[in-house]
């Protein structure tokens, strides 16, 4: 809650004053003790989130990612991840990791296709066979 207060504050001195503004609600910061689904109940409920709305601010929920200590471990983008590919550490790659990496990249893009319409990312990740925003590969 400390976090969207701070947000709110930011949002309010009009810092997110731009084309396009996106809250993530990212499962994987929850605390331990703490379930995904109802993280960011209160947040959601904020007569806040009415006036962000109306200056155009989009929220999006992020999945959380249980294999995400592995996934660092590998040295992989999530892609190499999901496709399979070797890390840093030898072995082939867990399965499970690979499976919930796969299925997590087909949530966010369900997820991003909400946005395209300012997004200019019209594929959600993908565009023309390279990653929106992503530029190191």
């Amino acid at each position: 809650m400390e976090d969207f207060e701070h947000l709110l504050t930011i949002f309010r001195a009009g810092f997110f004053a731009t084309q396009h503004t996106l809250l993530v609600m990212n499962e994987n910061l929850v605390r331990a003790g703490k379930t995904p689904l109802g993280a960011f109940d209160k947040i959601l409920a904020r007569p806040e989130l009415i006036e962000m709305d109306g200056a155009g601010v989009k929220i999006m929920r992020m999945p959380r990612l249980n294999y995400m200590d592995q996934v660092r471990r590998t040295g992989l983008n999530f892609y190499d991840v999901a496709a399979g590919k070797r890390g840093k550490e030898a072995g082939r790659q867990n399965p499970l990791c690979q499976f919930e990496m796969r299925s997590w990249i087909k949530a966010w893009n369900v997820n991003s296709r909400k946005m395209t319409s300012w997004s200019g990312c019209h594929d959600g990740i993908e565009r023309g066979g390279e990653r929106c925003g992503d530029r190191s590969s």
